[in-house]
């Protein structure tokens, strides 16, 4: 509480201009703008944070048995959100929650106290941080909102010219209709878009930018790898495609961008062995033979997934192993899971997404029956939940997976979380459709900046994006192509 009480002072503070203003320890106002700093942290907490916070502690404790008590945890305070219970079953699954948080205290006294939320000190992250690297953190009010960047040499904070309320969703729902592709996604026609969205395109790249960027101009310029921390709504923005007005560049072009939902997440990186991927090896699962799914939704054949997953398996050789078509059941991918080790988890398909606020029961992601082969069938959230996952890389190469569903503003709280929850090191999500074709370019992409370069995820993310761009002669150098993937950091 004192926190946000200084932080709701500091809101008040004239002093906090549009410029930011690189602060040092010892200098006037450092201890202000940390303050806010740590209290903004408090206010941007989110279940993706928490999930990897409770991974670290999980594995610090060394125990497989810790992980998956942590995991059934989880389980039961978080999807627990939209599903309708009796006052029975409520009771119970306290209960069940209650015998869950006493076998771990048995296996680690104090740990549920530890993973209380504490926010981390501007001066302690500045030593994580390499010359080349930022936190950027964004928090939305009822008045604009503020930003803070930490370097390893200051910290700086600035007030957010930004829309509010009902202003602010539709700013974002015109960046985002000028964002989709006009061409077939994910099995679909070319989105519909309003007369003339495409060409304003630019205007609001470079809109957004000078709200989001334009206060740290000078703090920037050494700067190639970005970790955001914002409220929801502002991790929906595509900052690697905002346009800088000076240099008419991209920002891809300039420097990485990757979501950290938790800060501890790169402390527990800098104390981790290189993130590097190096001969990585890749189960690809999707592309699914059947379209109807039982509860009679028809989806389309997937021609581009298809052609991805042969492009993985042509590429990788024998370091990829392919579930595709009738292949690509969730019987098949536990038994590939627990069969075999795997660096890196694709799915190319369909995402579900109907759930609307904190209903996300009918969020998955759509793979083959195994019963019945001309079927579909959903691998949704309690599934994932349940996958034996250890520390892979997930990447959803399917349509707006950042989301948690139509027309929500949480970002992250659907199936990023479920996979972060399940034990996934890194996810790598999408911001909104994505063209068919040109996803099989970019995962093939990503995967061999990966395997050959030896590349951290976030830099691998930003080349792969940028070979897209190039390639093809243009065809795919609109930022409705390389730009909705995201790179979501978790544990190393």
């Amino acid at each position: 509480m004192r926190l946000l009480a200084l932080f709701a002072c500091a809101l008040l503070v004239p002093s906090v201009s549009a410029q930011a203003t690189c602060l040092r320890p010892g200098d006037d106002g450092f201890e202000l703008a940390d303050r806010s700093f740590q209290a903004a942290q408090m206010r941007l907490a989110s279940p993706p944070g928490i999930a990897i916070e409770r991974n670290f502690a999980a594995a610090g404790g060394d125990s497989d048995a810790l992980r998956k008590l942590l995991q059934d945890r989880d389980s039961f305070k978080v999807p627990a959100q939209g599903l309708e219970l009796s006052p029975e079953q409520a009771v119970e699954r306290e209960r069940a929650l209650a015998g869950i948080e006493q076998q771990v205290e048995a296996l680690a006294p104090g740990l549920l106290q530890e993973l209380a939320l504490q926010a981390m000190p501007a001066a302690m992250l500045m030593q994580q941080l390499g010359p080349d690297e930022a936190i950027l953190m964004l928090l939305q009010t009822g008045t604009g909102g503020f930003g803070w960047l930490v370097t390893d040499k200051c910290v700086s904070w600035a007030r957010l010219d930004l829309p509010t309320g009902a202003d602010l969703f539709q700013a974002q729902a015109h960046l985002r209709e000028a964002m989709l592709p006009s061409i077939a996604v994910r099995g679909k026609a070319g989105a519909k878009r309003r007369d003339g969205a495409a060409t304003e395109l630019p205007m609001l790249l470079e809109q957004w930018h000078g709200r989001l960027l334009g206060q740290f101009p000078d703090e920037l310029q050494s700067v190639r790898k970005v970790y955001v921390q914002g409220s929801s709504q502002m991790l929906f923005i595509p900052f690697p495609a905002l346009i800088d007005p000076k240099s008419k560049q991209y920002e891809v072009e300039l420097r990485s961008y990757a979501i950290l939902p938790s800060l501890k997440s790169l402390q527990q990186r800098r104390a981790s062995a290189s993130e590097a991927q190096g001969a990585a090896r890749v189960l690809a699962i999707g592309a699914p033979a059947g379209s109807l799914l039982p509860d009679g939704k028809v989806y389309p054949p997937l021609p581009g997934a298809a052609a991805e997953l042969r492009a993985i398996r042509a590429d990788l050789g024998d370091r990829a192993h392919i579930l595709s078509g009738a292949e690509a059941t969730e019987v098949k991918l536990r038994e590939a899971l627990l069969s075999q080790k795997a660096d890196v988890l694709l799915f190319s398909t369909h995402a579900l997404l109907e759930g609307r606020g904190e209903s996300l029961g009918a969020a998955g992601l759509v793979l083959n029956s195994a019963q019945q082969p001309d079927r579909a069938d959903l691998l949704d959230l309690q599934d994932i939940l349940s996958l034996p996952l250890d520390g892979e890389l997930v990447i959803l190469s399917a349509c707006d997976t950042a989301s948690a569903g139509p027309d929500s503003s949480d970002a992250l709280n659907g199936l990023a979380l479920a996979f972060l929850t399940s034990g996934a090191r890194d996810v790598v999500v999408t911001n909104w459709p994505i063209a068919d074709r040109s996803a099989a370019v970019w995962s093939a992409a990503l995967l061999r900046q990966l395997a050959d370069n030896r590349l951290s995820l976030i830099e691998a993310v930003r080349a792969s994006q940028l070979e897209l761009m190039r390639s093809n002669g243009g065809k795919w150098a609109a930022p409705q192509f390389w730009a909705p993937y995201v790179p979501v950091l978790g544990q190393p």
